[in-house]
């Protein structure tokens, strides 16, 4: 087929169904667009300050094993770990003692992290460990629900656009085909 039928046949079709008429998008669905541009910034940001902060609880939970043998060597470990917090930032911004938070459509999602210092300091080993593990799942968990609010926002509404009728889940491509 030549690049000329080619063209007037998608003419005809999309002359048939009225899509020649230029198409506007309403004034809410643009919002809602934008809107949803925002929420996946908001959920991108959220899952890269989780994803330095996981790294982060690793690595403290590799330093956190040498604890309790010695005293020296739990203050160098004890020193190395305060260091890693203080240096775990994403975007420029510190994410111990903070609360990191992200809206999608209506759900906001919420992860907040206090620093686990106090628990060394106080010589707390073992509820050091125990916290780092507990951060760790729930940053699993809250991507988990972070991945699952996107999946559920739906940008354009139900399947069958109710502006136009058109399915766009179900759209059949032999439509174009049957006509003639």
């Amino acid at each position: 087929m030549q690049q000329k039928d080619i063209l007037e046949t998608f003419k005809k079709y999309v002359g048939e169904f009225g899509l020649t008429q230029k198409m506007q998008i309403p004034l809410c669905k643009t919002q809602r667009i934008q809107n949803f541009g925002e929420d996946i910034k908001s959920a991108n940001e959220l899952t890269g300050a989780l994803q330095v902060l996981k790294h982060t609880y690793k690595k403290m939970l590799d330093s956190a094993n040498g604890l309790g043998n010695d005293e020296v060597q739990d203050h160098l470990i004890i020193y190395q770990i305060n260091e890693q917090v203080a240096q775990c930032k994403f975007m420029g911004n510190e994410l111990f003692d903070s609360m990191l938070s992200a809206k999608v459509g209506t759900q906001s999602i919420e992860f907040e992290n206090p620093s686990p210092m106090p628990l060394l300091e106080r010589g707390d080993f073992a509820g050091f460990i125990g916290y780092i593990q507990d951060k760790s799942s729930e940053i699993t968990q809250t991507l988990s629900t972070l991945s699952q609010a996107i999946c559920d926002e739906s940008l354009f509404g139900k399947a069958k656009h109710t502006d136009t009728g058109v399915d766009f889940e179900h759209f059949d491509p032999s439509v174009f085909l049957s006509k003639q």
